[in-house]
């Protein structure tokens, strides 16, 4: 039986190469479960070329008489009052938080929320739509928020928007 002497510098070569090709696995490993982790991918656009075809004709209408924003959480622009009972005003919150409003005016200097603008499509006949519809319209109402709605169509007219805007800015 022969033994063979062996150094530590004739394993640092073959531990060398070991150790760098686990570091490559561990990366590997690493960017797929981060990869898995982040399943998501950029939109095409902010808009649906519906709401994009209103929103030209909108900032056609009203020019610089308002600001325009668009997809705009419910809870960026109403909030559950302070006060409220913790489990009630945890509900209140959840039911506003995931909804969205097509296009909010604001003063174009003091960004006040002066008007909210939904585009209605077919999808707004279904029943638990119209339960959306119905409660963020009298949510929008008890705080002062006039919800303006029009039906989806290929065309719009300026002329038509800007009076259903001043016409909801007299009721005021």
């Amino acid at each position: 039986m022969e033994f063979h002497d062996f150094s530590i510098e004739s394993l640092l070569g073959p531990a060398l190469a070991a150790g760098v090709i686990l570091f490559f696995v561990l990366l590997r490993l690493l960017w797929r479960r981060e990869r898995d982790h982040f399943p998501f991918e950029p939109r095409d656009s902010l808009m649906t070329e519906t709401e994009l075809a209103f929103f030209g004709i909108l900032e056609q209408a009203l020019e610089d008489s308002y600001r325009i924003y668009s997809k705009v959480r419910l809870e960026d622009i109403i909030q559950v009052k302070p006060g409220i009972e913790k489990a009630t005003a945890f509900a209140a919150r959840n039911r506003i938080k995931c909804r969205h409003i097509d296009f909010v005016l604001c003063d174009p200097e003091t960004l006040k929320i002066l008007a909210s603008i939904e585009l209605d499509d077919r999808s707004h006949e279904r029943p638990e739509r119209m339960d959306r519809d119905d409660f963020v319209d009298e949510a929008l109402r008890v705080c002062g928020i006039p919800c303006i709605r029009f039906p989806v169509q290929r065309n719009y007219s300026s002329r038509e928007i800007r009076q259903a805007v001043e016409d909801c800015a007299l009721e005021e």
